[in-house]
């Protein structure tokens, strides 16, 4: 043990205090009750406007404004894009065991990566938001575990 001054401390006194440091910033985040306003996404709006002026503009059969519709809903929202890569790397790995939680956690950490400044979340699937994100390059912060996020903020 160290002696500082009338105190004791003991060797892992240090990862105690940094336990506690994380808990209380958890606390913290949670209970924090500042207003964080929704930024507008003028871009978004643009986009579409633009899309939905091509398609009255160079009309086609239903099947085919139906698939545009459909290629740019997937490629637009970030959220599903990340999420249809996950559920692609997952279904082309013929070793991979579903589990019941595997679809909240696709829905969950999909929308994170795509709106959410970082997201943690545990090994397996932070593995298939981390290469869905470089696929589509975007660059979503993701962590292993809550000692990473900690130590990025």
């Amino acid at each position: 043990m160290n002696v500082l001054g009338q105190f004791c401390v003991a060797p892992d006194f240090g990862w105690i205090s940094h336990v506690v440091r994380h808990a209380i910033s958890v606390i913290d985040t949670l209970l924090d009750g500042e207003h964080v306003p929704a930024m507008p996404q003028p871009g978004w709006t643009r986009s579409f406007q633009e899309f939905a002026d091509f398609l009255r503009n160079n009309p086609t059969d239903r099947e085919v404004k139906r698939r545009r519709t459909h290629i740019t809903f997937i490629a637009d929202l970030p959220s599903l894009g990340i999420f249809r890569e996950v559920l692609h790397e997952k279904l082309s790995d013929p070793r991979l065991r579903w589990e019941n939680n595997d679809l909240t956690d696709m829905m969950y950490l999909s929308a994170g990566a795509a709106y959410c400044d970082h997201i943690v979340g545990e090994r397996r699937h932070i593995a298939y938001i981390t290469n869905a994100t470089q696929r589509l390059q975007r660059h979503a912060r993701v962590h292993r575990t809550l000692t990473s996020l900690t130590d990025h903020l």
